[in-house]
């Protein structure tokens, strides 16, 4: 049997201890929370920002490929043409910045994860290449 004595002495945690230890714990959680949040968006951007830049790798490749007097390398702008969530257009200059090369510019747009990016690609096409 304990006696007055001894039950003066014990020692713990008081309610007021335990519910300030809770709110600590829970603006620590909704911290963690917010962070987890915009890490997700910034990473969807990250995403979109990667596949517009591989959609325009894609295309300088694909014209590149082609022999120099093809439609697709016809002076002028081409496109945009759907490709998933993307717009691809093309514009093409002859005799730029050399005579026998044509200057390609490739944009690459999208209206996905919050607002219009813009993705732009230049690369020249010689005549004997």
């Amino acid at each position: 049997m304990k006696t007055e004595k001894t039950l003066l002495t014990e020692h713990g945690f008081s309610l007021i201890e335990v519910l300030i230890a809770m709110v600590i714990l829970t603006i620590s959680i909704f911290g963690l929370y917010s962070l987890q949040i915009t890490n997700v968006q910034r990473n969807n951007k990250g995403n979109a920002i990667t596949s517009a830049s591989t959609w325009g790798t894609d295309q300088v490749e694909y014209l590149l490929a082609l022999d120099y007097e093809h439609p697709d390398l016809d002076d002028g702008s081409h496109g945009p043409f759907d490709r998933d969530l993307y717009d691809i257009s093309w514009e093409v200059s002859t005799d730029t910045p050399l005579a026998g090369s044509k200057s390609i510019t490739i944009s690459v747009s999208s209206n996905i994860h919050g607002g219009n990016h813009n993705y732009l690609v230049s690369c020249i096409k010689g005549k004997n290449i």
